[in-house]
C-alpha cells in the first residue's frame, strides 16, 4: 500500500500486531486500517509529538477525526 504524506499535517504511525508499520495522515487513516484488515485490539496508532512517539488513545483519536471533519470507519 502506498500513501502520500503531507508534512504540514500530523503524521500517524499504525503498527500491526505483526510489527508492520504504516505511515499516513488522518485523511488516509481509514483507508490504511480497512485495506490491511486490521482488527480492533491488534493494532496501535501513534504520532510523533515533541520528538517522541506517543500512542493515541480512543478519545484523542476521536478528537482528531472531529477536527478533520472525517467519520471514523473502524473500531479502535
Amino acid at each position: 500500500m502506498q500513501t502520500t504524506i503531507n508534512n504540514n499535517l500530523r503524521v500517524l504511525i499504525v503498527t500491526s500486531s505483526l510489527g508492520d508499520m504504516y505511515f499516513c495522515n488522518i485523511q488516509e487513516l481509514n483507508k490504511v486500517v480497512l485495506e490491511n484488515n486490521l482488527n480492533a485490539g491488534y493494532f496501535s496508532i501513534s504520532s510523533i509529538e515533541s520528538g517522541k512517539l506517543k500512542k493515541l488513545h480512543k478519545s484523542s483519536l476521536k478528537i482528531l477525526f472531529l477536527g478533520a471533519k472525517i467519520e471514523q470507519q473502524f473500531i479502535y
